[in-house]
């Protein structure tokens, strides 16, 4: 019999598709470019993270793309990472669902598109708490 976190984990390694958040793509595109330059901490959180998304579907908005290119400010990075990024199945809501959205004034347009878009199929990678929290439906 398996223990309630067991359990939970055992559900999400059952869902096959991610939704990735831009500060996990950013560590990821920073650990492709330079495995050796990322701290021990960074390692442990890229070998997770390439074993999410080797395993699964993975899913980008463009809202995330956005974020994550004005946080890869290297040229050579972002060149590298058009194949893989491109790899990933493009999804998105409309404008009004975004501004009308009833927390448009506290969380950022890709927080509400991330928290529009996950489903019972998904799992999201963030380190972002505040967007954890948020998609939980218990904002803290």
């Amino acid at each position: 019999m398996n223990t309630p976190l067991e359990t939970e984990m055992l559900q999400y390694l059952r869902m096959n598709k991610v939704l990735v958040d831009s500060c996990c793509l950013e560590l990821y595109l920073r650990g492709i470019n330079n495995y050796k330059g990322l701290n021990v901490n960074e390692r442990r959180i890229f070998m997770l993270i390439e074993n999410y998304l080797r395993l699964r579907e993975r899913l980008l908005s463009p809202h995330i793309l956005a974020e994550l290119t004005n946080l890869v400010k290297e040229p050579h990075i972002r060149k590298k990472s058009k194949d893989f990024l491109g790899s990933f199945i493009e999804m998105s809501i409309n404008k009004g669902d975004i501004l009308n959205h009833k927390k448009f004034e506290i969380f950022g347009t890709a927080d509400i598109v991330i928290n529009e878009l996950l489903t019972q199929d998904k799992v999201l990678l963030t380190s972002d708490e505040s967007l954890y929290y948020f998609c939980l439906g218990n904002n803290k």
